[in-house]
């Protein structure tokens, strides 16, 4: 191979990476997305709690939030919730572990996945990520 063949080479292999990382951020979820999934999985049973979305969360590729009661008689704690940023599948990580449905919620996931540019291998790669729970 020449020398200008490498360059070419080295050129295209870095413009496609460049556009990988320019599509990327587009596909995840926002806060605000994320905030929604978690009130279609678990309301109406948890209709007084409040969401504290969880800044300080090592979780890779994952929001999670913190329902809390807002009653200063009760015990705050509700439940903690992770949502894939690139499904919205939404998790409880607190006990069992697992992946929450409602009729509202997987409305709202099949809108995702139609917008979603991944293929369906990628984006079923990327849902059968777990995220770190209580139990694990």
């Amino acid at each position: 191979m020449t020398k200008l063949h490498t360059m070419l080479l080295v050129c295209l292999c870095l413009l496609a990476a460049s556009a990988v990382d320019a599509q990327s951020p587009g596909q995840r979820l926002s806060i605000d997305e994320a905030q929604k999934l978690v009130e279609a999985a678990i309301y109406p049973n948890k209709t007084n709690a409040e969401l504290d979305h969880s800044r300080d969360s090592d979780e890779a590729d994952f929001i999670v939030f913190e329902a809390v009661d807002p009653n200063p008689d009760h015990n705050g704690d509700m439940g903690f919730y992770a949502v894939n940023e690139w499904t919205g599948d939404v998790w409880t990580t607190a006990g069992s572990c697992s992946r929450l449905n409602s009729s509202k919620l997987i409305n709202m996931l099949r809108n995702i996945r139609k917008r979603s540019k991944l293929s369906v291998s990628e984006f079923d790669m990327l849902r059968a990520k777990k995220p770190i729970c209580d139990s694990d």
